[in-house]
């Protein structure tokens, strides 16, 4: 199949309105809301959704860039954008009134929650928990398991205690091990390191490694390990 041939699986169903780029390919068993944006050369994989829910809102839309993917299982809400080349892979849910950058990959497993933007070029593995109302910068590293909340109080059935949410702000270049736990309204600085199994609760400074329950400071990141790229 050449690059400007779009293929469409007779098994898979693609609501009346929905725009599908060149050289996409939708494959069995997907599902494309009426509200879908399909850039060129894109892969929607067996059983994928794009453009669920979120009913209310008829005028928003759901756009892939040119270059997605998005793999078997995922489910991608109505009002989300994601920019060229973004990986969506297995199982993944993205929530309603997500953004996510250039060239970034949710790893199998994640749950996006809504209002949360994720710059570009980001690497979140398998398993991860993005709360709701979270930023997270461009060239983040997350390793997998990774778990954000949002709720300030745990007030379920007891609006008396409700505070608006807050999620996790994780600033560009930071980098976290395995099973980092962040607390709501925290934030993590830029070109931070923290270490596995540890637990982000307030505003860690940027360029120091952290690591323990709460996170502490335990040394200055080195500075061949900070990221460079042309300004």
């Amino acid at each position: 199949m050449s690059s400007t041939d779009t293929f469409i699986s007779p098994l898979a169903y693609v609501e009346e309105g929905a725009v599908i780029g060149r050289g996409t390919r939708i494959e069995a068993g997907a599902w494309i809301g009426a509200r879908a944006v399909i850039g060129e050369n894109c892969r929607i994989e067996n059983g994928a959704t794009i453009a669920y829910g979120d009913w209310a809102n008829l005028s928003a839309k759901t756009v892939l860039g040119d270059g997605c993917l998005v793999a078997t299982g995922a489910v991608v809400y109505n009002h989300v954008t994601l920019a060229a080349n973004v990986k969506i892979r297995h199982n993944v849910i993205i929530r309603e009134h997500v953004t996510i950058g250039e060239g970034s990959s949710i790893g199998s497993g994640s749950n996006i929650e809504p209002h949360t933007s994720i710059g570009q070029f980001c690497s979140i593995h398998g398993h991860c928990h993005v709360t709701d109302y979270s930023l997270i910068e461009e060239y983040v590293f997350i390793g997998p398991s990774f778990a954000s909340f949002s709720d300030i109080n745990l007030d379920y059935r007891r609006p008396q205690l409700h505070k608006p949410y807050k999620g996790v702000t994780i600033r560009a270049k930071a980098r976290l091990g395995g099973r980092v736990t962040a607390l709501p309204a925290s934030e993590i600085g830029e070109e931070a390191v923290i270490g596995a199994g540890s637990t982000v609760k307030g505003s860690l400074q940027g360029r120091m490694v952290y690591v323990g329950n709460p996170a502490r400071a335990i040394a200055r990141v080195p500075k061949e390990h900070e990221l460079t790229r042309d300004k």
